[in-house]
């Protein structure tokens, strides 16, 4: 008999307007507990999915070097100007030394991620998977999306009811934190 990936953790937030580099600390709180594993740090793989990761730090850093200058923009900005940057963060944060990717998309991107973790687990790559999917809010009065699965392999039967199955259903119109929610959803692992 063969392992079923399943969904060990899940985990939602909504969390306020902000760019990149000053929201990823509540990202880190709102994602503690879904990390709490005995795992070892290279066996650990992250999978983010986003539609928008870097885009608000790069307008802020190309308006402040048009306004000011190249050599007088905020410099620590610059980084967060990339779209990997908030996966990075998390690695360091959660000591998650295995394989790590950024996607960049809306429901294609996290079925590329969801595919790749689950790769990566029956591989043996990794024993934990994280997948997460994070839509960051590009105005003030919206909120940014947060959803994140804890993925591992059980022995079979399992939890049937958690296994996941990537599902097809998802329009490219949903952003990936709304699609990943509909699994979580889907699969009861709220």
């Amino acid at each position: 008999m063969g392992k079923l990936i399943v969904i060990e953790s899940s985990c939602t937030a909504v969390l306020p307007y902000g760019l990149e580099k000053d929201t990823m600390p509540e990202v880190g709180a709102a994602l503690e507990a879904l990390f709490a594993t005995q795992v070892e740090p290279d066996a650990r793989g992250l999978y983010l999915a986003s539609k928008n990761a870097g885009e608000l730090s790069a307008l802020r850093f190309w308006s402040d070097s048009q306004h000011s200058g190249v050599a007088l923009a905020n410099p620590e900005l610059f980084p967060w100007t990339l779209a990997n940057a908030p996966c990075g963060w998390l690695a360091r944060q959660f000591r998650v030394t295995g394989p790590n990717y950024t996607y960049t998309g809306s429901a294609e991107a996290l079925r590329e991620a969801l595919e790749q973790a689950s790769e990566d687990l029956q591989s043996g790559r990794v024993t934990t998977a994280w997948v997460i999917a994070i839509d960051f809010s590009k105005k003030p009065r919206y909120n940014t999306a947060l959803a994140a699965i804890r993925l591992g392999l059980r022995d079979r039967p399992g939890n049937a009811r958690q296994q996941l199955n990537i599902v097809e259903n998802g329009s490219g119109k949903l952003s990936a934190a709304a699609f990943l929610q509909q699994i979580i959803r889907d699969t009861g692992a709220l």
